[in-house]
């Protein structure tokens, strides 16, 4: 025969320190309860639509790795962890094309803050008249030690000043806006 077990705390051994708080409608962890190593303890996903990009931005350098502060802005979000011993781990898909053909460049980067944890390009250059694009797969793992919140973004560039689109075709500046292209980013925070 199944019983019940009503509780309102759950306390260590000792009765010293509480773990947990139970009420009718949630159960609380204390805030110093530790999941064991590897475990995914929070989780976002943030969509990424379509969009065409332009402004006055600094272009990312081909050669050296993207700062947070060049290139047009993709997505940004914010996203607390839950402990202070945790790898985040970032990932997302889009695609990114320069909105003419002057620079034959486009480049996706990935931030946690200030720190690039991922960037992808392409300026193969290969065929006049070409709309150089990339479908950037970004990943990448930042070591966090604070439950501060943390900015994370996207950014993309083609040459200085150059509009670019996010899962956007521009076929010889017709830009097909219509498609069905939908991607998005990944974040998880792993206790260590």
């Amino acid at each position: 025969m199944p019983s019940d077990l009503q509780v309102d705390n759950i306390k260590d051994k000792s009765a010293t320190k509480t773990l947990a708080t139970l009420s009718s409608s949630a159960v609380t962890l204390h805030s110093d309860v530790t999941f064991p190593a590897g475990t995914i303890i929070n989780y976002k996903f943030v969509q990424i639509g379509v969009a065409e990009l332009s402004g006055t931005y600094t272009r990312f350098n081909v050669l050296s790795a993207a700062t947070s502060t060049q290139g047009l802005q993709v997505l940004t979000t914010s996203f607390t962890p839950k402990s202070d011993n945790s790898k985040i781990f970032c990932q997302a898909q889009l695609f990114v094309q320069e909105d003419n053909n002057n620079t034959d460049l486009a480049i996706a980067a990935l931030f946690v803050d200030t720190t690039n944890l991922s960037q992808q390009q392409n300026n193969d250059r290969s065929i006049t008249g070409n709309f150089e694009h990339v479908v950037a797969t970004l990943s990448g793992e930042f070591t966090n030690s604070s439950t501060t919140a943390k900015t994370i973004q996207i950014r993309a560039s083609a040459g200085n000043n150059t509009p670019v689109n996010i899962n956007i075709t521009n076929l010889y500046t017709a830009v097909i806006t219509d498609q069905y292209v939908r991607s998005g980013l990944s974040i998880f925070e792993v206790q260590q």
